[in-house]
């Protein structure tokens, strides 16, 4: 079980972009759930109509979904005019 715990663990040198960039990805990645969050949280009020049961009807749903994608596609076109059609 320990037979290799002297070796040297060298990382091959194209891990290095990963570590530099380690950060900068999963802020980037905590920025687009918080948007999405937020997004969500500013559709309820508009779509959700009918509290007085648990049930979600069929327009309110249709409005959520219609909602939350209009917001993430626009969250892709900043992001595009962002990086400018960059990956």
């Amino acid at each position: 079980m320990l037979r290799g715990k002297d070796d040297d663990f060298s990382v091959p040198k194209g891990y290095d972009f990963v570590k530099n960039n380690k950060n900068k990805f999963l802020l980037e990645l905590q920025e687009d759930a918080k948007y999405q969050h937020d997004a969500a949280a500013k559709c309820i009020g508009p779509c959700f109509n009918a509290m007085a049961t648990s049930v979600v009807n069929t327009g309110e749903s249709e409005c959520m979904t219609n909602c939350i994608s209009k917001s993430i596609e626009s969250r892709s076109l900043f992001l595009y005019l962002k990086y400018g059609g960059k990956n």
